[in-house]
């Protein structure tokens, strides 16, 4: 089962902002030890349009995994900085970096 939402906002025209929250979780009724039981993010977006169809953004995400019987969940801090080129609603993103 999985669950995906998010917010998006534009407080000026070139500054766009999200906010989101993704996470799935393992359904099998016997899972073993050490098997992966659930994975979320958390992450923000801020998207700088630069000119018509192209754009720059960075995201910030944290990204947890839960393991069936093992108390340290795995969490991971995640900085990624892209372009985007956008024409006939088709959206290509190039990775920059990601931290």
């Amino acid at each position: 089962m999985g669950l995906w939402v998010n917010v998006a906002t534009k407080p000026y025209d070139k500054l766009h902002l999200t906010l989101g929250y993704w996470m799935d979780k393992n359904q099998t009724d016997d899972l073993t030890e050490g098997t992966n039981e659930h994975n979320s993010i958390i992450y923000r977006n801020i998207n700088i349009p630069i000119d018509h169809g192209f754009s720059f953004a960075m995201e910030l995400e944290k990204i947890t995994t839960s393991f069936k019987d093992v108390d340290d969940d795995n969490a991971a801090n995640v900085i990624n900085f892209y372009g985007k080129i956008s024409f006939y609603n088709i959206f290509v993103t190039i990775q920059v970096a990601q931290i």
